[in-house]
């Protein structure tokens, strides 16, 4: 194992000063220190073996002097701190922020609109496959949308895709087109932290070309409508 010790980086309360923080920040930036300075709570599990500190997955327990300083590993490694980190977020950064909690059914929304299979959201074995990340009432609402969804004048996904790698093949397609579009703003890499690692997901979908769809526009849609 690493040793955690020593020239441990710094915390979100020694970086920014917490108590200063709560009281001046708008919820979306305290939500974004938050995911910077404190990201495992709500990081995804595949980040502890892309960031190579598997090891320090079961040890982690919230709370502890251990934790504190496994928490300040990820925030090196991810090196997200390190970036100058915005002050202000426009009006979708802020609600994405927010709403942070569903970006997961968000994700996999845009991505089932991407594949284009009505089927995928119509029928019975798919739609039991996406209850893992969507309720009953957002299925049928990503199906109630169907008819207006954005679709991709460059790209069709000819694979057929099962109803067990649904989801990941769906959210694979989504983040691809999000990372082209903001994969360096500071504000989707925290929250990237909270979706699986994209080279985990099994996507063929390195031809996606986001200029043909206007992507701000449908993930405030979805954030408002799921």
């Amino acid at each position: 194992m690493d040793d955690l010790t020593s020239n441990l980086p710094r915390t979100w309360g020694e970086a920014t000063g917490q108590n200063t923080l709560n009281r001046v920040l708008s919820p979306a930036l305290l939500t974004f220190n938050r995911l910077v300075w404190q990201p495992v709570a709500t990081m995804h599990p595949s980040w502890w073996q892309e960031l190579q500190l598997t090891l320090w997955q079961a040890q982690y327990q919230a709370g502890t002097r251990l934790a504190q300083r496994i928490e300040a590993v990820v925030v090196s490694r991810y090196g997200l701190a390190d970036q100058v980190l915005p002050r202000e977020l426009n009006d979708l950064e802020a609600n994405l922020l927010v709403c942070q909690h569903k970006l997961s059914a968000i994700v996999t929304a845009l991505g089932l609109f991407l594949l284009n299979r009505p089927d995928y959201v119509s029928l019975r074995e798919y739609r039991d496959a996406l209850r893992q990340e969507l309720s009953k009432a957002q299925i049928q609402q990503i199906w109630n949308l169907w008819p207006q969804r954005p679709q991709l004048a460059t790209y069709d996904y000819r694979d057929e895709v099962t109803a067990t790698e649904l989801v990941s093949v769906a959210q694979a397609c989504a983040i691809t087109l999000i990372a082209q579009l903001w994969g360096n703003k500071p504000f989707w890499r925290a929250l990237a932290l909270t979706l699986p690692v994209p080279a985990t997901l099994p996507c063929k979908a390195d031809s996606l070309a986001p200029m043909s769809l206007d992507i701000p526009r449908w993930l405030m849609r979805l954030e408002r409508l799921l």
